[in-house]
């Protein structure tokens, strides 16, 4: 029993957390985003930048803002 225990903490612990990235517009707007990339592409963002304001090493890139939301 103590060894499931185990195995089941270890296999909770791989279990990727479920997450979504929302952008939020400079007008407050926020959008769930699918597809990260191709939404910077679309709005003329740096790929790079967003992701420094997500990680939150930034707070915003050309007035947009992006955050993380657990499922």
């Amino acid at each position: 029993n103590g060894q499931f225990l185990q195995w089941n903490r270890q296999q909770e612990a791989k279990q990727p957390i479920k997450s979504k990235i929302f952008a939020i517009k400079p007008t407050g707007e926020e959008v769930l985003v699918e597809n990260f990339a191709k939404y910077c592409r679309d709005n003329d963002l740096s790929k790079s930048a967003m992701y420094e304001v997500l990680s939150g090493k930034r707070s915003q890139h050309k007035g947009f803002r992006a955050i993380r939301k657990e499922e």
